[in-house]
């Protein structure tokens, strides 16, 4: 007699069936989704329920001895995952527990599930009658277990299709920091890097909303609910990963998580030379499309299938001139030009590296770090040759359109530029934000608190952007709003110069004088537009407190011995004063240099001393803006 072939184990915990053999869990019925390594965790550590499992014997049951994977991040995903899957929690778990720096241990109550044959016991007695009413019974319960079946299957069906035909829709995502697996810290900056990498290549598909890295970067370390960063930043998904570089290899390892309910959805690895790393951040982007269901444009598709190459060394400069670049102080800037520049040695028709240039060079003008003269001609030609080398990236027609904006004074080409930067990446928040502020230097309001707003959605967290929001109401002359957006900003960051000045002028405005020294005194020396204590100057002028006013003066005057101070400022100073003959005296020098400076002063209040004096007119025809 053939022997009975063994039913498949299968193990119930809670709501949950495991068959052991296949990998497959269901809950209720339902079959969920979970990856090869993540089934066959949750397998052994099911089938010893109790036992703590060291993470060595996870890997070797896993990947097995010879295969070489970033294990730990590897097996820190696989329990993510089936922690998702269980809806366990690893601060409070019902499943699965964490032995700290040991392995893992399954704490739920776990039994066989396996179905047992019916049998007659032997030897009893069979009547005709007792037979066919047991063949009535069992006919009855078969065409009942069918009817449950089909039931069972319908409902099965639906539920199925809502969890597995019906992904969640994810139109915005954030791509969380990469963690630095090298094990060096001075290899940050190449991490920080990838990060900013990745996050531009998915900006540019159209049909995703991608969080700015800026934002993203507070969250480094922290210990917020994956759920309450997605409210915080309002996005549907998030990635995140780790980097590992080791000579002329890189390797990034990212997976994709539904936000709101912390849900793992896909992970992938990707390991190329370094000469292939945009081939790297193109398939990375390709694949987390797929996995999104984004619609691709045929040239974003194009783009996406491109096999350039870069020159390690060169793109390794690029990297560390953004890491630098992102901090915007007077060092950072210094060190990220001299990284770009780098950049271009090595490889003299590398396009994003002259953009990093021009962009280097505008920020230390505008900053008032250094004259206008000084970066005027040098940021135009490496913006004009980051364009000759790709027309299509957008952070050069963003460097040009700044250039044509704030020294070349040529407004309608500016506009031109920042629009055409937008429709080759729609979540460049630079681009939004610069022409934000383009907008507001000549008047146009509405136009301008969209824009920036937009630039806000992109960039939820960025102090920058933030705090030029309450500068375009001070410019628009809304006092309130100004003063409620600067609160805010100073909620993110207490010591933003900015902010504190726009609160100052507001109050001045609004004629509380008090309040408006107050928020001025504390703008003195912090970082942001506009530096130095012009403001203070002109506020003890409106208060008529003139010796106040003639005491900060010098002060300032003596300090712009030392450090650049713009002609645009000496002008104000001069205005606030009452001293107007020196102060367009300065404005004439600022026209003569093509002073950055002047780019608000048909807007800034600074200037309303001089609006009254037929000399301002000249001097906005001049400067190429609207009488």
């Amino acid at each position: 007699m053939p022997e009975p072939v063994p039913a498949e184990r299968t193990l119930q915990f809670g709501a949950f069936q495991l068959n052991v053999a296949t990998g497959e869990l269901r809950k209720s019925g339902v079959k969920l989704r979970l990856r090869p390594q993540p089934a066959k965790a949750l397998a052994l550590l099911a089938s010893r329920p109790g036992e703590t499992i060291r993470r060595e014997q996870l890997r070797e049951e896993i990947w097995g001895r010879d295969v070489f994977v970033d294990f730990e991040h590897g097996l820190n995903l696989c329990i993510r995952e089936v922690r998702a899957a269980l809806d366990d929690d690893a601060d409070k778990p019902r499943y699965i527990e964490t032995v700290p720096r040991i392995g893992y241990r399954f704490i739920g109550h776990v039994e066989e599930a396996v179905p047992r044959a019916e049998s007659a016991e032997p030897g009893a007695a069979q009547s005709p009658n007792g037979k066919h009413r047991r063949r009535l019974a069992a006919a009855l319960a078969s065409a009942f277990a069918l009817l449950a079946l089909i039931v069972l299957v319908v409902l099965t069906g639906r539920q199925g299709r809502s969890h597995e035909s019906r992904p969640p829709l994810i139109k915005s995502l954030a791509v969380f920091p990469l963690e630095n697996l090298s094990g060096d810290p001075a290899q940050q900056y190449f991490a920080d890097g990838m990060t900013d990498e990745l996050t531009t290549e998915l900006a540019k598909i159209h049909s995703l909303r991608v969080i700015s890295r800026h934002s993203i970067m507070q969250y480094r370390g922290g210990t917020k609910p994956l759920p309450q960063i997605a409210r915080e930043l309002n996005v549907d998904a998030v990635v995140e990963g780790t980097v590992m570089r080791s000579g002329d290899r890189v390797r990034i390892t990212a997976q994709l998580i539904e936000a709101s309910g912390d849900r793992h959805l896909w992970a992938e690895s990707y390991e190329r030379d370094m000469h292939d790393v945009l081939k790297l951040q193109d398939d990375f982007a390709r694949d987390i499309a797929r996995q999104v269901r984004a619609a691709l444009t045929p040239t974003e598709q194009g783009r996406l299938a491109r096999t350039s190459s870069v020159n390690p060394q060169a793109y390794e400069s690029l990297l560390r001139g953004r890491y630098e670049w992102a901090k915007r102080d007077e060092n950072g800037l210094t060190n990220a030009l001299a990284s770009f520049q780098k950049s271009t040695q090595l490889d003299p028709n590398y396009a994003p590296a002259y953009a990093g240039i021009a962009e280097s060079y505008e920020m230390l003008g505008n900053n008032g770090i250094v004259p206008t003269q000084t970066v005027r001609t040098q940021a135009k030609e490496a913006a004009l040759k980051a364009l000759e080398l790709d027309p299509d990236l957008s952070e050069a027609h963003v460097a040009l359109a700044e250039w044509l904006d704030d020294y070349d004074w040529n407004w309608a080409e500016a506009e031109k530029e920042y629009r055409h930067a937008i429709e080759l990446d729609s979540n460049n928040a630079n681009a939004h934000h610069w022409y934000a502020m383009s907008l507001a230097w000549v008047g146009r309001f509405n136009e301008a608190i969209r824009e920036i707003e937009y630039a806000r959605q992109l960039d939820p967290v960025a102090v920058r952007i933030n705090a030029n929001v309450g500068m375009i109401l001070l410019y628009a002359r809304q006092y309130d709003r100004a003063i409620a957006e600067s609160q805010k900003t100073l909620e993110l960051e207490p010591n933003e110069g900015t902010s504190h000045f726009v609160i100052g002028m507001a109050n001045l405005e609004k004629g509380d004088i008090l309040a408006a020294i107050s928020e001025l005194q504390a703008a003195r020396g912090r970082s942001g537009p506009p530096a130095g204590l012009t403001p203070l100057v002109y506020a003890y002028a409106t208060a008529g407190q003139k010796s106040k006013a003639l005491s900060v003066f010098e002060e300032w005057s003596q300090g712009c011995k030392e450090r650049y101070c713009s002609p645009t400022s000496w002008a104000y100073a001069y205005a606030a004063l009452g001293r107007r003959d020196e102060a367009f005296t300065w404005l004439d020098k600022a026209i003569a240099a093509h002073d950055h400076g002047l780019h608000v002063i048909d807007v800034s209040p600074l200037a309303d001393p001089l609006r009254s004096d037929r000399r301002f007119a000249d001097v906005l025809r001049r400067r190429s803006l609207p009488e």
